[in-house]
C-alpha cells in the first residue's frame, strides 16, 4: 500500500522496500515503517517464545530426601543454544542458576517459588510462570487398615496400605510367622487379600532412586478352625492318690493337623498353660472352670475356638478323690 504511493525515493531493508515520494511529504511514514519492520525482524519483543518450568516427579507434596528435577522449557525456540537464568524464593539458592536443569536433593529449605528465562545473542524470553515446590521434613509413615482381624478357616480379609496426603506410591507387603519376615502380596498393589494367619505390615515406595516411607504398624490376622473342642476328665488313679487329676482336650475332626494345646483355668485367677500333648495334670482339689483350644503347630496364628468353659470337678468327683485318698492313706498306715 505504501509502495503504491512511491514516486522517486526508496528506503531499503533486508526484507522489504518502502518507497516514498518526497513531494508527497511521506518521509516520516517511510522512516516509521522501516523502524517497525526491523524491530519485528531483528529485535526482541519478549513475546515470541513461551517458557515453562516442569517438575519431575510431578507429585504435589515432596519429602526430605527425595530427588527432584526442574527443567526450563522454551517452546518454539528451535535448536539454537540458549543460556538460562533461574530465580527462586527458597532459602536454599541453587549453586548454578545458568543451566537448563536444576537437580535437587529435597530439603525443607528448598520450599519456594521457581521460575526461569532464556537468552541468546541479542534476544531474550519472558520469565516463565511460577512453579511452587513444597517439601515436608522427615519420612511419612504408611498406614495399614484391615477388616476383621479374626477370620474363619477358608475365609479372607482385605488389607489396605496408604500414605496420607500424598500420591504416586507403590506398596510393599510383609508377613511374619514365628520370627521370620517374608514378602506378602503380589506386585505393588495398595490392597492385598489375606487367607493366612500372621503378623502383617507394609510400606510405600516411589521415585528413582526409590524413596521409602516408614513401616506401618503391625496388624495380626488369626485364623479360627471350625472344629468342635471339649474338655474331658481322665481318672488316672496313680495321679489321683497323689492329689492330682488329668484333664484332656478333645478336638473333633482335627484330621492330620498337628496341634499344641492351650489351657486356661479360672481357679482363683486365670492361669494359662501350653502343652505338647492333649492332657494336663492339675491339682485334684482345684476349683473353677477349665477350657482348652488347639493351635496349628506349623502356624501359630491358626487355632480352634476355645472349648466351653466347664467345671470338671463337681462334688461327686471330689468325693471319689477323697475316698480314694483315704483308702491310700489307710493302706500306708
Amino acid at each position: 500500500m505504501i509502495c503504491s504511493l512511491c514516486l522517486s525515493v526508496c528506503c531499503h531493508s533486508s526484507t522489504a522496500t518502502v518507497c516514498v515520494d518526497v513531494k508527497m511529504e511521506l518521509t516520516l511514514l517511510c522512516v516509521l515503517s522501516l523502524f517497525l519492520l526491523n524491530t519485528k525482524i531483528d529485535g526482541n519483543d519478549g513475546v515470541s517464545y513461551r517458557v515453562s518450568v516442569t517438575k519431575q516427579p510431578s507429585w504435589t507434596q515432596m519429602f526430605s530426601g527425595e530427588s527432584i528435577t526442574l527443567t526450563c522449557e522454551i517452546h518454539g525456540g528451535g535448536d539454537a543454544q540458549w543460556e538460562y537464568e533461574w530465580r527462586t524464593t527458597s532459602s536454599n539458592q541453587p549453586a548454578d542458576k545458568t543451566g537448563k536443569v536444576l537437580k535437587i536433593r529435597a530439603d525443607v529449605s528448598h520450599s519456594g517459588d521457581y521460575y526461569c528465562m532464556g537468552r541468546r545473542s541479542d534476544e531474550s524470553t519472558q520469565w516463565s510462570d511460577v512453579i511452587t515446590l513444597t517439601v515436608t521434613s522427615g519420612r511419612p509413615k504408611a498406614r495399614l487398615t484391615a477388616g476383621p482381624s479374626n477370620i474363619s478357616a477358608g475365609g479372607s480379609v482385605t488389607l489396605s496400605c496408604s500414605v496420607d496426603g500424598s500420591d504416586g506410591w507403590k506398596y510393599e507387603w510383609y508377613r511374619r510367622t514365628s520370627n521370620e519376615w517374608t514378602e506378602a502380596g503380589d506386585g505393588d498393589n495398595r490392597e492385598i487379600r489375606v487367607t493366612q494367619g500372621g503378623v502383617y505390615m507394609c510400606r510405600g515406595r516411589r521415585g528413582k532412586p526409590a524413596f521409602y516411607t516408614q513401616y506401618s504398624e503391625y496388624v495380626t490376622i488369626k485364623i479360627t478352625y471350625s472344629n468342635s473342642v471339649s474338655v474331658s476328665l481322665q481318672l488316672d488313679w496313680t495321679h489321683v492318690i497323689r492329689g492330682q487329676i488329668t484333664v484332656r482336650c478333645e478336638i473333633h475332626g482335627g484330621g492330620d493337623t498337628q496341634w499344641v494345646y492351650d489351657w486356661e483355668t479360672t481357679s482363683g485367677q486365670t492361669i494359662t498353660q501350653r502343652t505338647d500333648t492333649n492332657y494336663w495334670t492339675v491339682s485334684a482339689f482345684s476349683s473353677g472352670g477349665y477350657r482348652c483350644r488347639g493351635t496349628n503347630r506349623q502356624d501359630p496364628y491358626s487355632s480352634t475356638r476355645w472349648s466351653v468353659k466347664s467345671s470338671c470337678f463337681n462334688s461327686r468327683t471330689k468325693s471319689m478323690i477323697i475316698v480314694c485318698l483315704l483308702i491310700y492313706v489307710s493302706q500306708r498306715f
